[in-house]
C-alpha cells in the first residue's frame, strides 16, 4: 500500500510538472538556459520525495530488541522477608530526615512485592543494548507525607517510596536511575513488574 501511494503521488506530481513544462516550453523555446533551470526545478522535488520515503520505510522497518520474562520466574523469585514493622521504620526514617517531623502528616500504605527488570546500560547515550537484562526483587511501601518547609507552612502532599530488603528499610527509592516507578503505589497486582528502566528493550511477559 505504501508503494502504491508513493507511485500514485509521484505520478500525479509528474503530471502536474509535465503540464507546466509544456507551457514553459512553448514560451521559452528560444531560451535553452531557461529550459535547463526548469528541468532542475522539476527534479529537485522528486528527489526530496524519494529520500523522504526511503527514510520513512527505514524507520518502519526498525524492530527494537526484546526480552522475555515468565510469570513463573516472577512468582518464584526471592523477595526477602516481609517487613512486619514497616510503619515504625518509615516513621523513624522521617523523624531523622524531616525538618519538623512532629508536625508532619503521614499516610502509610501496605507492602508491595516488586520484580524490577532493568537495562544496566539504559543511562548511556544513546542507550545501548545489553547481552541480558538485570533484575532486583524486594518489597516497597508507599507513603504520602505533608510536612512543613523552612517557612513554617505545609509543602503539600508528596508520595514517597520506601524500599525494604530482608525486612529492613534500605532507602527512599528515587524515580529513575534504576529506582522504582510510582505506578507501584496504585497497582493491585500480587507482584508489581517494574519495567520503567529497560531503556530501548521491549519486555514481553509470558505465563
Amino acid at each position: 500500500m505504501a508503494g502504491q501511494s508513493l507511485n500514485a503521488f509521484q505520478a500525479a506530481f509528474a503530471v502536474r510538472q509535465n503540464g507546466s513544462l509544456k507551457n514553459s516550453e512553448a514560451k521559452t523555446s528560444s531560451h535553452p538556459k531557461t529550459k535547463r533551470k526548469e528541468d532542475m526545478k522539476t527534479k529537485l522535488p522528486t528527489r526530496a520525495v524519494l529520500i523522504g520515503s526511503l527514510c520513512l520505510l527505514a524507520a518502519c522497518a526498525y524492530t527494537p530488541p526484546s526480552a522475555q520474562v515468565s510469570m513463573k520466574t516472577v512468582r518464584s523469585a526471592n523477595y526477602g522477608s516481609y517487613p512486619r514493622n514497616y510503619q515504625r521504620q518509615i516513621r523513624q526514617y522521617l523523624n531523622d530526615t524531616l525538618l519538623d517531623p512532629d508536625s508532619a502528616k503521614i499516610r502509610i500504605g501496605t507492602p508491595h512485592k516488586v520484580f524490577q527488570i532493568y537495562n544496566p546500560l539504559a543511562n548511556t547515550y544513546p542507550p545501548k543494548t545489553p547481552r541480558e537484562l538485570k533484575t532486583n526483587e524486594y518489597y516497597v511501601v508507599c507513603a504520602e507525607v505533608n510536612a512543613k518547609n523552612t517557612f513554617g507552612g505545609y509543602a503539600g502532599w508528596q508520595t514517597k517510596i520506601y524500599r525494604f530488603v530482608d525486612g529492613g528499610i534500605e532507602n527512599e527509592a528515587p524515580l529513575g536511575s534504576f529506582g522504582t516507578s510510582f505506578e507501584v503505589c496504585s497497582s493491585q497486582d500480587e507482584v508489581f513488574i517494574d519495567t520503567f528502566n529497560v531503556g530501548n528493550v521491549k519486555v514481553n511477559i509470558v505465563p
